[in-house]
């Protein structure tokens, strides 16, 4: 969390760059988070208040894709694209900070008023992302040195019986992974899922459906320690659901998903049509069972 008093005019600091690739468009992203971070651990102060010891800014972009279909037919195909934002501001010091402890959730109530979006714009507009990493970061400080404050006034009548601190120094880290991107066959997903759902057609079965779906998420991280780093991460998945019924009433269910971090690391349409099979197979057993004797 973390907060900024200065006006939305003051947006207008000179942007700097992780060491990437020459041209990759992230860096703008990046820089425009580093430029807000800057600003905000220089100027970010109530007055008679402490300052932050450390502010992280987390920017997580999403771009999914997703295919299901029951019985043969086709039931949901879209895709979804959009950033969020994440905070932390510590107020305090490593060894004693603003940080909840469970025990203390309840105890500090949490701050009325005004709660800004996380939401981040998916234009990469330095002035718009770092809006709105101002309005984050201010309320998160706000509401750091409140919690800090009343963590202080509870340590006064407690006893400490062993310190830990509440928080760890750590170097400062600079990577920048190799840009990354969804590769996706959407009629050849649609194909393969009513292939696949499509075995649980005219089987005594409540249930039969087949998810084919890619997730694409992209880190930014800066923090007031120097790190700063864009991640990629995919994983693609294809998971398949069949539920039964035993003739007592029980319900019955069988069904896999499988990931892989390219889509041809999983099983190709023949192993995942006898993986489907399969499970077909386990059900009309797990129906035709005799029910287990109670202990």
């Amino acid at each position: 969390m973390r907060a900024v008093i200065a006006l939305l005019g003051a947006l207008s600091l000179p942007l700097s760059a992780t060491a990437g690739p020459a041209g990759d468009p992230r860096q703008a992203l990046l820089a425009a988070m580093e430029a807000e971070l800057v600003r905000s651990t220089a100027k970010l102060k109530l007055d008679d208040h402490e300052a932050p010891y450390f502010i992280s800014h987390r920017l997580v972009e999403r771009d999914e894709v997703e295919v299901e279909a029951r019985f043969g037919a086709l039931m949901y195909d879209d895709d979804e694209k959009g950033r969020l934002a994440a905070v932390d501001v510590r107020v305090g010091s490593y060894r004693f900070d603003s940080s909840e402890e469970p025990e203390d959730m309840m105890l500090f109530a949490p701050m009325e008023g005004f709660r800004p979006s996380k939401a981040v714009p998916m234009d990469d507009d330095p002035e718009a992302v770092r809006s709105t990493l101002w309005l984050l970061t201010d309320r998160a400080y706000k509401k750091a040195l409140s919690t800090f404050l009343q963590k202080k006034a509870k340590k006064v009548s407690q006893v400490e019986d062993k310190h830990v601190d509440s928080f760890s120094v750590a170097p400062p880290v600079k990577h920048v992974d190799a840009p990354a991107r969804l590769s996706v066959d959407r009629a050849a997903w649609r194909r393969l899922a009513r292939t696949l759902s499509g075995r649980f057609r005219g089987r005594d079965l409540l249930d039969g459906s087949v998810r084919i779906s890619a997730n694409h998420a992209r880190t930014f991280l800066v923090n007031s320690e120097g790190t700063r780093l864009i991640t990629e991460r995919i994983i693609y998945q294809v998971a398949f659901h069949a539920v039964g019924q035993a003739k007592d009433g029980m319900l019955l269910e069988q069904g896999a998903t499988l990931y892989g971090r390219s889509w041809d690391e999983l099983p190709d349409e023949q192993a995942l049509l006898a993986k489907v099979d399969e499970a077909i197979a386990n059900l009309e057993a797990l129906a035709k069972a005799p029910m287990a004797d109670p202990y």
